[in-house]
């Protein structure tokens, strides 16, 4: 005998005319039957639903990703895939491998990219400059992923895909949608304390319509302190100014690691300048950073010439300007990098030094990026501050950028930051130091020597391991500033 099920909305929509009593189905519009099993089912389910979710949950409490771990794309995949399975046969393990790589990469690329993207504006940025990207790191996970699918598809292709079930995955997918509603509500939410589930799709469609509907740069006042609030405030600033942006410069709750860090500028400065500490809010990225002290603003996106042009007036290079200084602004990367070759000029930098003004500088060899050591710019900072009766210069730095990783045998050393183990946290205090020891040296030699000098991070250090990066403050970074003893009397 025949259990008709007729054509309801649930099995009409999932493709499923009828089903017998030994569990054979028809397909909408053929006489085709296939029975089904519970063990494909099982399979199906573990394949397309349990490892992809499991692979989220291992990688999101590894790296931190933010937000629900079950995805709703993936019991939905499965009802296309069993569907598709019935209909073309092998095109069931198509799109089965097809979607899951969709789904698991969407999750994994928003999951670590808006780690280091605060503001889809900056989307267009990242990818102008792919040329600059770690690829060596992204062909390692490339392939190893591409591995991983090949092994799935392997085994879906060995499964019977048609013989799975439908109705207790559209069970799971009703409770889970009922569940996830009932999470945004007042009264769900004291109940659930979450929402229960996402979709890749939905972000991603999200992120495209942010991205393509960016208003693109705007800006207003920081609330917090800046370098050009604090030099602004002066009666009378000093002769020359140095300001440096340390890429990825961060404040941790652990006093003797931060204390590890600065210790360079203290123990090889100290007969000269006093040093001091403080923190400065901080949000956004490099470009944040830069204009927040620079300029006493808060942005997002990046500025064409006509938008840099209208904040000059307040940016502390214009004011400076104006008051008899030669200013000059350096990065040891490319000029087209945020547009600074244009920024740089239209805030009032009387001159501008990238790496392809560096004649005779080496390449050197950052995580990310090539260019400029630091070291040499700041050389080539010090020497411009020095040639007029007044001279501010300003650098953003380039080898602290992110990714690190070790560059010699010194760098796993954790004996100089106390209790803290964690070899990324070792290399990151001791490749940071040496950036303050390489800083401190050009100072020593410089034939003329700033009278104050401002050292500030940009934004806190974007590790993708959670517990890495929670070790740092999230909206505050170190403001060192460094005042030569014989003008303490207009510097402090």
């Amino acid at each position: 005998m025949n259990l008709r099920l007729g054509k309801s909305p649930l099995n009409s929509g999932l493709g499923v005319e009828s089903l017998d009593a030994n569990g054979a189905v028809t397909l909408p519009g053929t006489a085709k039957t296939q029975s089904v099993s519970w063990r494909q089912t099982a399979y199906l389910f573990g394949l397309l639903i349990v490892v992809p979710t499991v692979t989220l949950v291992i990688l999101g409490a590894r790296f931190g990703f933010m937000g629900p771990r079950l995805n709703l794309d993936l019991p939905l995949l499965y009802l296309a895939t069993v569907v598709a399975s019935r209909i073309a046969g092998g095109l069931g393990a198509v799109l089965g491998i097809l979607g899951t790589a969709f789904v698991v990469a969407i999750q994994l690329l928003l999951g670590i990219g808006l780690v280091y993207i605060d503001n889809v504006a900056l989307l267009g940025e990242y990818v102008e400059f792919a040329r600059y990207w770690p690829w060596g790191l992204i062909a390692f996970w490339l392939a190893t992923a591409l591995a991983a699918l090949a092994a799935l598809y392997a085994v879906l292709t060995r499964i019977n895909i048609g013989q799975a079930r439908l109705l207790p995955v559209v069970v799971l997918l009703l409770a889970v949608l009922g569940v996830d509603l009932l999470g945004r509500t007042a009264i769900g939410f004291e109940l659930i304390k979450t929402n229960a589930a996402t979709s890749s799709t939905v972000r991603f469609a999200k992120v495209a319509k942010a991205w393509a509907t960016n208003p693109g740069f705007v800006h207003e006042r920081h609330p917090g302190q800046s370098m050009a609030g604090v030099l602004a405030g002066q009666a009378a600033t000093p002769d020359r100014i140095l300001s440096v942006s340390v890429e990825a410069l961060g404040l941790s709750s652990n006093k003797v690691f931060n204390q590890a860090i600065v210790a360079p500028l203290e123990e090889r400065l100290a007969g000269e300048y006093s040093v001091t500490v403080s923190a400065h809010a901080f949000k956004g990225a490099t470009l944040a950073g830069e204009l927040r002290e620079l300029c006493g603003l808060r942005i997002s996106g990046t500025p064409t010439r006509a938008d840099s042009e209208a904040i000059r007036p307040e940016c502390l290079p214009a004011t400076l300007k104006a008051r008899g200084y030669q200013t000059t602004g350096l990065h040891g990367n490319s000029k087209y990098f945020y547009n600074r070759g244009e920024l740089y000029r239209a805030i009032g930098f009387d001159k501008s030094i990238f790496y392809e003004d560096l004649a005779g500088a080496k390449v050197c060899k950052t995580r990310s990026f090539s260019g400029a050591c630091d070291a040499d710019v700041f050389k080539a900072a010090l020497e411009a501050m020095g040639q007029g009766e007044k001279g501010f210069a300003h650098v953003m730095t380039l080898q602290t950028h992110f990714p690190l990783a070790a560059m010699r045998a010194e760098d796993h050393d954790c004996s100089k930051i106390g209790q803290v183990q964690d070899p990324n946290l070792c290399i990151y205090a001791n490749q940071f130091a040496d950036v303050m020891d390489e800083l401190a040296g050009s100072i020593l030699a410089a034939k003329t020597k700033p009278d104050v000098i401002y050292i500030y991070g940009d934004h806190a250090p974007p590790y993708v391991v959670a517990s890495d990066r929670m070790f740092f403050n999230r909206e505050s970074v170190p403001f060192i500033t460094l005042t030569r003893r014989a003008a303490a009397g207009v510097a402090k």
